[in-house]
């Protein structure tokens, strides 16, 4: 799919070929600007793919990182998230909370699980230690993190 900066181009490109081919006394016609204006644009795909396809010329600008810590503090993943957001990051967040009375479940271990996955697609942690706090399953992502060789940092100091 051609951007509108590049159908001008191709556009500029097939007036310029029936231009050269009037020169020789060729009277193009609109067929000859049509097939001059995709050949153009498709070379122009090829080359826009092939730029993206080799993924040591593709520079990553925007990190992303993921947010840690206990559901108790949601309105602070809230206010992160928001935060890290407006500055331009891609933030990784928990997506449900699963109330205390749930706990432990089927289903807050596979949401556990789920976050080490968006941990492994991170660039870095970002641990919400609200009052120094850092619970079970906290503790158990920052090891993981860790050990994957993400940086991990906290949103209040450590103490101790």
């Amino acid at each position: 799919m051609t951007e509108p900066n590049d159908k001008l181009l191709v556009q500029q490109v097939a007036e310029a070929e029936a231009q050269r081919q009037a020169s020789f006394g060729y009277e193009p016609s609109i067929e000859d600007y049509i097939i001059a204006g995709i050949a153009k644009g498709e070379q122009m795909e090829r080359e826009r793919i092939a730029d993206y396809s080799d993924p040591s010329i593709v520079e990553k600008t925007v990190k992303v990182i993921c947010l840690c810590g206990s559901t108790r503090f949601i309105k602070e993943f809230q206010d992160q998230y928001g935060r890290l957001t407006d500055e331009g990051y891609i933030v990784l967040t928990v997506g449900r909370v699963v109330p205390q009375h749930e706990q432990p479940c089927e289903r807050k271990a596979k949401l556990d699980e789920l976050h080490l996955r968006k941990i492994d697609l991170a660039d870095e942690v970002l641990v919400l230690n609200i009052g120094g706090y850092i619970g079970e399953s906290t503790r158990n992502e920052i090891n993981y993190a860790e050990s994957k060789g993400k940086p991990v940092m906290y949103l209040e100091r450590l103490v101790g």
